[in-house]
């Protein structure tokens, strides 16, 4: 027989402990004026935490005093004695360039030196921040002390000519400038490293971080920077004054490289723009889906890394999207054919007193 007295009982166990747990979570009003209330809590998470991130490393003053020093040797000392006098810094099996008599040091992953060139090794710029970034690289040469060599070479083929010393400065064989006792710029751009951040909690501070892993970090984006030059064989190191027994020489003071990097962030009424190659022609949108807004009013300026370009150069594409061609633009910095191994990392676009600026993909 069903025991029904006992499944009443249960029901009521049931209903007790049921109530019992409810109780936790409710007051009682026990007058019709009575009023109960509380706020809450709200969270803004990772609302403390910056996600435009500004930050550009530039190399220290003793990778930059070592990457830039170079020594003359006119006469073949440093050759003939296999580099003797540098013996505590070459690597094993270095190397000497024969057609130079203007020598940098290039250095391997452990710091020696494995050779000996014209041109020196890279100083990099690396842009690890969230956004594109104006560079300018100043370069010129250093004050010297007393009488120095005769530096007046237009160009490396010249220094014959001008019995002279010419040095340079030059990023991926893009855009070169000759050295001199006034600053020679380049005005280039670093693109952003905003693909490579992250999203993390830091458990110990109790915050989110937003930051590029440390096993990504050799990716961001950089502009190299490379210094070459030439001294003429007949060019002059030394000076005599005096006569006869009375006559004096000494050596002509070589110049230094003064070098100054300078980044500019992007002021703050700049928008973030999407920029992407398709075929010969470069898009610049809002994002990836949307085009410009304003594209039917008059672009007034374009840039591409740091370089203006005409305003001929912009067609109003469609939908909003502006089209620059390929041709255009490497015809900006010089070269007279399609080069293989370049390619811009940023522009920047103002049309209707708005400015934009993307990395370009």
């Amino acid at each position: 027989m069903f025991n029904f007295k006992r499944f009443i009982a249960l029901g009521v166990v049931s209903t007790m402990v049921l109530g019992s747990s409810l109780t936790a979570f409710a007051s009682d009003l026990t007058s019709g004026t009575a009023t109960s209330g509380v706020t809450g809590d709200g969270v803004n998470e990772g609302g403390n935490v910056d996600t435009d991130v500004y930050k550009v490393q530039v190399p220290t003053d003793a990778a930059i005093k070592a990457t830039v020093w170079y020594t003359i040797d006119k006469v073949g000392w440093i050759k003939e004695t296999n580099a003797a006098r540098y013996a505590s810094e070459m690597a094993d099996g270095f190397e000497i360039d024969d057609s130079s008599n203007l020598l940098f040091k290039n250095l391997n992953d452990a710091g020696k030196v494995a050779k000996m060139s014209n041109t020196s090794d890279a100083l990099k710029i690396t842009n690890v921040g969230t956004m594109p970034v104006d560079l300018v690289i100043s370069g010129e040469f250093g004050t010297v002390t007393g009488d120095a060599v005769t530096s007046g070479a237009t160009s490396i083929d010249a220094v014959e000519a001008a019995k002279a010393l010419y040095l340079e400065m030059f990023t991926n064989d893009v855009e070169k400038k000759s050295l001199s006792g006034t600053a020679a710029t380049i005005t280039t751009a670093g693109k952003s490293s905003q693909d490579l951040y992250k999203i993390g909690w830091d458990s110990e501070n109790t915050t989110y971080t937003y930051a590029i892993p440390a096993a990504d970090a050799g990716k961001a984006s950089s502009v190299d920077v490379y210094f070459r030059g030439a001294f003429s064989k007949d060019g002059a190191t030394t000076k005599t004054t005096g006569t006869g027994a009375d006559a004096t020489t000494t050596a002509l003071a070589t110049p230094g490289i003064k070098l100054i990097f300078t980044a500019t962030k992007p002021e703050a009424t700049v928008k973030s723009a999407y920029a992407v190659w398709e075929g010969t022609s470069l898009w610049i949108g809002a994002d990836a889906e949307n085009g410009l807004p304003d594209t039917e009013k008059d672009v007034s300026a374009i840039k591409v890394d740091g370089k203006t370009l005409s305003i001929s150069s912009v067609k109003s594409g469609k939908d909003g999207w502006v089209e620059l061609t390929w041709e255009d633009i490497y015809k900006k910095y010089g070269f007279t054919e399609e080069p293989e191994d370049w390619a811009p990392q940023v522009v920047q676009i103002t049309i209707n007193s708005k400015t934009y600026i993307a990395d370009i993909h």
